[in-house]
């Protein structure tokens, strides 16, 4: 199950610490968001871990929708001005939460340095013990390198028989 994927994939990282992880791919759908979801949720049910899941592909935001939630507010907005981060999430369930993406109102480029160099992700830090990022694919958006410098720990998803090779070998 994706669960047990997620579940063996965290325990092979072994990360003590605070724990921030980045899920992308080569391509489009390989998955990302999926895993994502579900590492979030087995850092919660098996850690009992108060978990922030950011949907940090800005280009084409999926996590709201999966989840049943509102596409905002969310990162687009909190990047404006200073603002408490903690009035930008939903909960997804128990200890689980979700930063949307939000409405797309700016260049991406733009939110990704303001993102980064705001102090957004230090409050998030502060507030939860693990962060997991659904990040753009590496591939064919410019904003996917530098999305993934945003983690600790960034994870490749390849969809097995699919991903040719090269392309995974291009993206790392």
């Amino acid at each position: 199950s994706l669960l047990q994927g997620c579940r063996e994939a965290l325990q092979r990282i072994n990360h003590e610490g605070p724990r921030s992880f980045g899920v992308t791919s080569a391509l489009r759908g390989e998955g990302r968001s999926s895993v994502a979801a579900g590492m979030a949720l087995v850092e919660w049910m098996d850690h009992e871990r108060r978990t922030v899941l950011i949907d940090l592909d800005l280009a084409n935001p999926s996590l709201h929708q999966r989840f049943h939630l509102a596409a905002g507010p969310g990162i687009h907005d909190i990047v404006d001005g200073p603002s408490n981060v903690e009035d930008y999430l939903q909960r997804i369930v128990g200890d689980v939460w979700l930063l949307s993406a939000g409405p797309a109102q700016h260049e991406i480029p733009r939110v990704l340095s303001r993102f980064a160099g705001g102090p957004i992700l230090s409050q998030l830090s502060e507030w939860a013990d693990t962060i997991v990022f659904d990040l753009p694919p590496l591939l064919g958006s410019a904003a996917g390198i530098e999305a993934t410098r945003l983690c600790e720990t960034p994870v490749l998803v390849v969809r097995a028989g699919v991903t040719p090779i090269p392309l995974v070998k291009e993206a790392v």
